[in-house]
């Protein structure tokens, strides 16, 4: 096992441990939910969009699937 992917993984754990903790996903999920007005498609179309631009600008999915996984779980359940 290479060290590198074993600190991409804690790093990305450890941040969306602390973004769940400190209410960062429920804060953008409230602010998202003008926005979606309980329409699937509009969730799929901002989930689809926010990894789409994330993925191209950071290195590591790991860490982009670890912090937003509770963002879209929470806007799931504002939806």
């Amino acid at each position: 096992m290479h060290w590198g992917l074993l600190f991409i993984l804690g790093g990305g754990f450890a941040m969306a441990d602390a973004a769940k903790e400190s209410g960062m996903t429920g804060l953008i999920a409230n602010s998202l939910k003008s926005f979606l007005q309980n329409d699937r498609i509009y969730i799929l179309i901002v989930c689809i969009g926010m990894a789409s631009i994330i993925t191209h600008f950071l290195s590591s999915n790991v860490a982009y699937v670890t912090i937003l996984t509770p963002i879209i779980m929470d806007i799931s359940v504002v939806a």
